[in-house]
């Protein structure tokens, strides 16, 4: 499948990927099929690649440079990360969630 296929796919399908992924994080269960073109979630492949680049884009979008994402600290990092997921993902309720 062509890379543009596949963005096109992960776009569509951006929600539930998103919401896939944070329900793998409250399980404490392998995210490692999101990861990897030799690991496939129902036919698409490197999605939490693509939920990253989206995360990466949407702090972008408000006026962050590369240079400034890079420089967050951790748990700024993961504190936006999960708020965006959760906001990707259309879900009202933000339990913490314990990622280490």
């Amino acid at each position: 499948m062509s890379p543009d296929r596949t963005l096109s796919r992960c776009r569509r399908r951006q929600s539930e990927l998103a919401a896939r992924f944070l329900q793998a994080l409250r399980d404490a269960a392998d995210v490692r099929p999101f990861f990897g073109d030799w690991l496939e979630m129902d036919g698409l492949s490197m999605t939490g690649y693509f939920l990253g680049y989206e995360f990466v884009r949407s702090l972008e979008k408000t006026g962050m440079s590369l240079s400034q994402i890079a420089r967050l600290n951790a748990s700024d990092l993961q504190a936006r990360a999960t708020a965006f997921l959760y906001q990707v993902a259309g879900a009202p309720n933000r339990p913490k969630l314990r990622l280490s």
